[in-house]
């Protein structure tokens, strides 16, 4: 199927009311790193079927609508859209990607599948360049995007590019990425995954290498918390498009790019701490200011906070799910 597009690329970020609190700091961030690089910003908001109903919920999402909309009068160029689940929205997904099969809202543990490809594949741009609201970019590149753009039209093998994962060590090494290939030493690796976390891909050549993606099963321990929770059965997004790039011989392409470079890093968990020292974290990452410990690694780690109580908060929170059933809504 062809998906309509012009030759123009655009900074796609998600956003669901649960994301208002990090993401009041870390979209100017984002925008600071990649808004100069792109025709066009594109800010989708979820408020569908895995949103949490009730009165709490309802004014959240006000406060997030009261923010999105003083951001879109503060950049010209940032387009605020909410979703859409209306039946021609969720057709076009199902047919474009999953061969005319239903595509499914979200994973057992309702990760996002559908509010992930539908933004990209109507965002009317060949290259969309994809955010999690959470992440951080390091190294001020202002030129990566044009080299990652580069790097895919010329390699037949890569699907998606990605900035390099974490800060950069010296001797150009990475901490927990196996199965890595080396492309061009502490510049360029390849990885035969998708991390849906970030990610930059030409649309049409994404639909055209890829479609159909599998449906995947979830394992049974993740049919188990399904069924706990009420969930659809099915793996997450992630390892739909990874088994479709290992049966290809495709894979992604990490590049730091000409120094300065661009990186990246996740946050594995939000507490009480993560957000008392989100400013303090920023700052530290536009200025290059990690630890050694921090080098190599694309989650955020203990080197710089300390993550052991939100670890304790998430396995008690599983644990009574798995005993109780389906909780309001899962913590990160």
């Amino acid at each position: 199927m062809t998906v309509p597009m012009s030759e123009t690329t655009a900074l796609h970020v998600s956003l669901t009311r649960a994301d208002l609190r990090h993401a009041r700091q870390l979209l100017p961030h984002q925008l600071r790193a990649l808004g100069g690089q792109v025709d066009k910003v594109l800010l989708t908001v979820d408020f569908g079927p895995t949103s949490q109903p009730g009165a709490l919920a309802k004014a959240d999402n006000a406060g997030l609508r009261e923010w999105l909309q003083e951001m879109r009068s503060l950049h010209r160029d940032v387009d605020v859209r909410e979703v859409p689940y209306d039946e021609q929205s969720l057709r076009s997904v199902s047919d474009t990607i999953f061969g005319g099969r239903p595509s499914p809202v979200a994973d057992f543990r309702q990760r996002p599948i559908y509010s992930y490809l539908q933004p990209v594949l109507s965002a009317g741009a060949r290259w969309v360049i994809h955010l999690d609201s959470d992440m951080f970019l390091g190294g001020g590149s202002q030129i990566w995007l044009a080299e990652a753009r580069a790097r895919l039209d010329k390699d037949s093998q890569a699907v998606l590019a990605s900035p390099w994962p974490g800060p950069p060590r010296p001797d150009g090494g990475l901490l927990r990425q196996p199965d890595v290939r080396e492309l061009e030493h502490g510049k360029a690796i390849a990885i035969p995954n998708m991390s849906s976390r970030i990610f930059l891909v030409d649309v049409e050549a994404f639909v055209d290498r890829l479609a159909p993606l599998p449906l995947l099963p979830a394992p049974w321990k993740g049919r188990l918390w399904a069924m706990r929770q009420r969930t659809e059965p099915i793996e997450k997004l992630e390892l739909m498009v990874t088994h479709r790039m290992v049966q290809l011989g495709a894979y992604r392409i990490d590049l730091l790019g000409t120094s300065p470079g661009l990186w990246s890093l996740h946050p594995p968990f939000r507490s009480p701490t993560f957000y008392e020292r989100l400013p303090e974290i920023i700052a530290r990452v536009e200025r290059g200011d990690l630890p050694e410990g921090q080098q190599g690694d694309y989650d955020l780690n203990d080197s710089v906070i300390d993550w052991s109580d939100a670890r304790l908060r998430i396995r008690r929170e599983r644990l009574v799910t798995l005993l109780r059933g389906a909780s309001a809504e899962p913590t990160r």
